[in-house]
């Protein structure tokens, strides 16, 4: 299990790339790292894909309370990019 942040990170973006290490969305899509939508909040991942828009948001398990709040935020996010 993964328990820090940049871990995570490096490793959800190495499953964005193929088996011969080229990013999935090179020439067809785009990805933002820690975009920010909103006054004072970030999201971690914005991936822009065959004209559909996926917001990822990257957390490491503390309990069911701090994941309840992430989902809160992620539904925050979607409802914000009208998705």
């Amino acid at each position: 299990m993964l328990n820090d942040s940049f871990s995570c990170r490096s490793t959800f973006f190495c499953i964005l790339r193929d088996k011969n290490g080229y990013t999935i969305i090179n020439g067809t899509g785009n990805y933002y790292t820690e975009a920010q939508p909103r006054e004072q909040t970030r999201t971690d991942i914005i991936v822009d894909y065959l004209g559909k828009q996926y917001v990822i948001e990257l957390k490491i398990w503390r309990g069911d309370e701090y994941n309840k709040r992430g989902e809160k935020q992620l539904a925050e996010y979607l409802d914000y990019y009208h998705l």
